[in-house]
């Protein structure tokens, strides 16, 4: 009985040890994840503007997921969360649907802020 309890013990100990030598990774792993933040964009000077936003880990916004499309009004904000790139575009002449649209603007929105741009 005592043999079986000292090689249990060594079991454990050894199992414990290889959970040790892993947890350091998992911590690493965990604290390369970045925070979401809040990137806001604001109608502040049209009636009528729609908004094309897209989100993803490139700076071609064209590759990114698309979010939506929204037609705010003035004052009106779309606040979007997220911890990879927020691109955006407005039509070039707002509520005119088909003048087309401005080039992408981009932000990376900091860990657990907000920040607010005009369109």
């Amino acid at each position: 009985m005592f043999c079986n309890l000292f090689t249990e013990s060594v079991v454990l100990t050894r199992a414990l040890s290889a959970l040790t030598l892993t947890l350091p990774g998992l911590a690493l792993t965990h604290a390369t994840h970045h925070s979401p933040g809040t990137l806001v964009l604001a109608d502040t000077a049209w009636d009528r503007v729609q908004v094309d936003v897209r989100v993803g880990p490139s700076t071609d916004c064209a590759q990114n997921d698309s979010v939506g499309t929204k037609t705010l009004t003035r004052g009106q904000r779309w606040a979007v969360v997220s911890d990879q790139i927020v691109c955006w575009r407005r039509e070039q002449v707002p509520g005119d649907a088909s003048s087309g649209w401005t080039d992408w603007r981009e932000a990376q929105p900091a860990p657990d802020a907000v920040q607010e741009v005009a369109l």
